[in-house]
Order: structure tokens, then C-alpha cells, then sequence
């Protein structure tokens, strides 16, 4: 996040109002995050779950694997 706000906001900004793929995928984003906000708030924790395992499986272990070690790096310095 801090590399895209400390770039060039008109460069950013054209790249995005030119990206035709963009507007569908900030619907789907924006049901995914709606439906899933509405899971937690109606304190429907199984649903909340069953987002995470569906997540998991479809970026798979190796994915999750070199995601979970960057982060690990990226915190070392904070604690």
C-alpha cells in the first residue's frame, strides 16, 4: 500500500481509468466484501469460516506459504 500511495497519483489514476477489466472487478469485490460484512455483522461465523477455507484452498498451500513468510519478515522489525 505504501509503494502505491507514494507513486505518481496521475500515472495510477489512468492506468486504472483505462483498465477495462477494472469495473468488473471492483463489483465482485465489492459483493464479496458486502456479503461478507453482512456475515459478520448478523454474527454468521460459519460463513465468515467457510470464506476463509474457500480462500485458502483456492490460493493453495504454496501460495500461503511464501505470503505467510513475507509477513512474517515484514513484522520482524515492529516487534
Amino acid at each position: 500500500m505504501g509503494r502505491i500511495l507514494n507513486a505518481d497519483a496521475d500515472l495510477y489514476s489512468e492506468i486504472q481509468a483505462y483498465n477495462l477489466q477494472g469495473p468488473g472487478l471492483i463489483q465482485a469485490y465489492c459483493e464479496a466484501a458486502q456479503a461478507l460484512g453482512h456475515a459478520l455483522t448478523t454474527g454468521n461465523v460459519e460463513a465468515f469460516k467457510e470464506s476463509m477455507a474457500v480462500s485458502a484452498t483456492a490460493l493453495g498451500p504454496a501460495y500461503l506459504a511464501d505470503m505467510l513468510r513475507k509477513s512474517k519478515t515484514l513484522q520482524r522489525p515492529l516487534v
